[in-house]
Order: C-alpha cells, then sequence, then structure tokens
C-alpha cells in the first residue's frame, strides 16, 4: 500500500489537500490504510461533508493524527485513531530476526572488505549494504576515521538490532571516504 493509493481510494477524507506526511514509515501505512476504512465505515452521507483530515504524521515515534468532524463523531474516531497508533507502534517495534547476508567486497590496496545487507526474516533489505570497521585494513580504518572527522555521514544509519556486534557503517559511505584517498 502506496501513500498515494491511500489518497485515490479514501479521496473525500483529504479533500482539504492534507495528505500522509512523507515523514510517516512506510510499514505503517497498512495500519493508516485501516483507519481511513474504518472512517470511511463510519461516517456515511451527508455527515462526510464534515469530515477532513488535518494531519497524519510520526512525532516522536508515535501516529500524531488532527481532524475536523462532527462533534457527535469525535469520540469513535478518537477510539479508530487509538487503534491505529496501537497498530503503527507494533509495527516499529524493534525485529528480533535481523539476518547479515554477505553481498560484496570491496577492495582496498588489494585487501577485501567484506559488505553485508542487513535483511529481515523474510530476506527483505532493512537499509542498504554496511561494512564493520573492524573488517578494514589497518589503513583503510585509520583513512576512514580522519575522513569521518571531516565530514557528515549519510541521513541514513544502519538498522539497530543488528545480530553482529562492532561499528557498522553503510557502504556507501566507506565507498565515499574510499574515492578521497590521496592516489
Amino acid at each position: 500500500m502506496e501513500r498515494e493509493d491511500i489518497h485515490r481510494r479514501y479521496s473525500w477524507q483529504f479533500k482539504a489537500g492534507r495528505v500522509v506526511d512523507n515523514n510517516v514509515p512506510d510499514r505503517w501505512l497498512p495500519a493508516i490504510s485501516s483507519l481511513c476504512a474504518d472512517i470511511d465505515a463510519l461516517i456515511k452521507d451527508e455527515l462526510r461533508e464534515g469530515f477532513h483530515w488535518l494531519d497524519i504524521k510520526e512525532k516522536h515515534g508515535m501516529l500524531s493524527v488532527s481532524y475536523a468532524a462532527p462533534g457527535a463523531l469525535t469520540e469513535a474516531i478518537d477510539a479508530l485513531v487509538d487503534a491505529a497508533d496501537t497498530a503503527c507502534r507494533q509495527a516499529s517495534a524493534p525485529a528480533t530476526d535481523i539476518l547479515l547476508r554477505q553481498v560484496d567486497s570491496l577492495n582496498w590496496s588489494g585487501r577485501a572488505v567484506a559488505a553485508w545487507l542487513p535483511v529481515d526474516g523474510l530476506g527483505k533489505p532493512l537499509s542498504g549494504a554496511i561494512i564493520y570497521i573492524e573488517d578494514m585494513a589497518p589503513s583503510l580504518q585509520a583513512h576512514f576515521i580522519t575522513w569521518l572527522e571531516q565530514q557528515p555521514l549519510s541521513i541514513s544509519r544502519p538498522p539497530l538490532g543488528l545480530p553482529r556486534r562492532g561499528h557498522a557503517y553503510l557502504a556507501e559511505d566507506v565507498l565515499t571516504a574510499m574515492d578521497s584517498a590521496p592516489r
């Protein structure tokens, strides 16, 4: 389920022009779709004119929703929103089955550096490839640490709860650091 699918299917709920915010994690979209379906079943006919979403977003790890609705419906709507928030929190619970799959190895001065892809129990990638600093050759470690002191990391971070301990960095950042090495 995509945001656009929700907006299209329940367009009457988004008539004020507000849509599901881009900061809402994709894993929450099924709960938000269910919320919209429940609202669709609850509000019928002429009462639909008085309802629309003002905001659907993530705030401090929780679903944050505001809406305009006839007063007689607010208690029922609030109960549906609470149920959706619970579903979103459950969807955000840390995965216990993160696996690492070796996907590549980089070459640094003739030494291979393993790159790993964190995946869930179904094999779905949880981030881009990662590299553990402990797997780097000492010269690459030194260069990467110097690079880290001078450059901000990418916005994305490796997922929490990796099955292997150590300092992991996205392979994209390691490659950028390697590209900046003097030749």
